[in-house]
């Protein structure tokens, strides 16, 4: 599982991806929140009524798409 790679403080920080990504934002606006949120943006897209997402968090990659 990636929550063993993760450190204690980035496991509390993990879930604000999900709750970012479903957030009624812009794209640009998300990728605000998880820049300040301590994540590193590789991307957010809106496509065919889903959100895109990918992001780093410390070594470890995470993935999310959501229905809009």
């Amino acid at each position: 599982s990636r929550n063993a790679l993760l450190s204690p403080s980035e496991r509390k920080i993990a879930p604000d991806f999900h709750r970012i990504l479903t957030s009624p934002l812009t794209p640009e606006d998300k990728t605000s929140q998880l820049e300040n949120a301590g994540f590193t943006v590789d991307y957010i897209k809106e496509m065919e009524g889903r959100v895109l997402g990918a992001v780093h968090l410390g070594r470890v990659r995470l993935i999310d798409n959501v229905e809009i």
